[in-house]
């Protein structure tokens, strides 16, 4: 638990297509009272992802 009031809480998020290994990624940046800060996005180009397999990790 936050006991100081003088904090950012980041969120984000991704999303690939397998077949072309084209992904995307965001979020958005937000303080205590949940007044928005800064947010963000940005497209990656032939990436290499990580598959969750039975709750290990796994490179594809």
């Amino acid at each position: 638990m936050v006991t100081t009031k003088r904090w950012i809480r980041l969120r984000s998020d991704g999303t690939v297509k397998i077949n072309t290994g084209y992904a995307a990624i965001g979020g958005v940046l937000r303080d205590h009272s949940g007044t928005w800060i800064f947010e963000f996005n940005r497209r990656l180009v032939n990436v290499m992802f990580l598959k969750l397999n039975y709750g290990t990790f796994s490179t594809v």
